[in-house]
């Protein structure tokens, strides 16, 4: 495995330990590839309702191109709510970012 492969999985581990921390209810998988039809890194199933989270490891930080991918895989998983997080650099899987459409936003509180 290259060294970016091995770097990107790492930090899939990491989110799904972290996620499964924040709700321990909740089932939290790390998927696998599906090619063109990619569902993301991680789902997270809860309360009957699912999301995805499409994991980023890189050295360049491309907001929109991370939303827009996770928008994709949510459509291509049929979830509720795709999320793109975002390693800092220097930082712990805690501090990473968490980005989402404004107009998602609706689906976290309510």
């Amino acid at each position: 495995m290259n060294k970016s492969k091995q770097k990107g999985t790492a930090f899939e581990t990491a989110v799904v330990d972290y996620v499964h921390g924040l709700m321990p209810d909740a089932i939290v998988v790390r998927q696998t590839m599906k090619g063109s039809k990619d569902e993301g890194d991680v789902a997270v199933y809860r309360d009957g309702r699912k999301f995805i989270i499409e994991c980023k490891n890189t050295a360049t930080i491309d907001l929109a191109g991370a939303v827009d991918e996770a928008a994709i895989e949510c459509t291509n998983a049929a979830a509720d709510l795709g999320i793109a997080v975002i390693k800092r650099r220097g930082k712990g899987v805690g501090e990473s970012y968490a980005v989402i459409k404004l107009e998602d936003l609706k689906w976290l509180v309510t």
